[in-house]
């Protein structure tokens, strides 16, 4: 007679595991641990949604290898590098040749405009200005855009160049995910950072 022995059925491997897997595969060598930890909690535990940001953060320059690993730099990104310089000369810019590069960088703003809404949505208007970490200075600089001041007379205000508060004014307009005056006020509004009317 023959004892059956039970049979045990693998463990499932866990979500992290499979997720390392596919960051391994994906970018083909060590990932920094905190740049894994950051690729897994942005994904949810979705492989597609993973894949979508590695790619993404490749072709950008985001993702950078460093030191024999790859790590998470926007601060090297090629969106970063083209921010920089559309900063720098946004002043001296004609309104055609800044429409055109709103047409040029809308899709790069688009992944974070959709977080940021999903983010508004969620948010408590007394987190607001910590999810998107104004500082003082931008704030100021909202509450004005705000009341329909214009940038020289935001400037004449705060006893600042209009290149100056231009800066300020794009900076918030990156932080709130928009791209011209009317919607960032409108956003403001609705994460609580301005009062309707304001």
């Amino acid at each position: 007679m023959t004892t059956l022995r039970p049979t045990f059925e693998p463990e499932p491997e866990p979500l992290h595991a499979v997720l390392a897997r596919l960051v391994h595969h994906v970018l083909n060598g060590p990932v920094a641990p905190t740049t894994r930890r950051l690729l897994h909690t942005a994904s949810g535990g979705d492989p597609q949604l993973l894949r979508a940001l590695v790619t993404t953060a490749l072709a950008d320059g985001t993702l950078v290898w460093q030191s024999g690993r790859w790590r998470w730099a926007p601060d090297l990104s090629q969106a970063s590098r083209t921010t920089g310089l559309i900063e720098a000369r946004a002043f001296t810019m004609k309104p055609d040749q800044l429409a055109a590069l709103r047409t040029l960088t809308a899709t790069g703003a688009e992944p974070f405009a959709a977080v940021t809404q999903a983010l508004g949505d969620r948010t408590d208007p007394g987190d607001a200005a910590d999810e998107t970490r104004l500082t003082r200075r931008e704030r100021e600089v909202l509450t004005m855009l705000g009341s329909g001041l214009s940038t020289r007379g935001i400037a004449q205000r705060l006893c600042l160049s209009q290149r100056t508060v231009a800066k300020h004014q794009e900076k918030v307009y990156r932080k709130l995910g928009t791209s011209d005056r009317l919607t960032t006020v409108l956003r403001a509004q609705r994460l609580g950072l301005l009062k309707p009317g304001a």
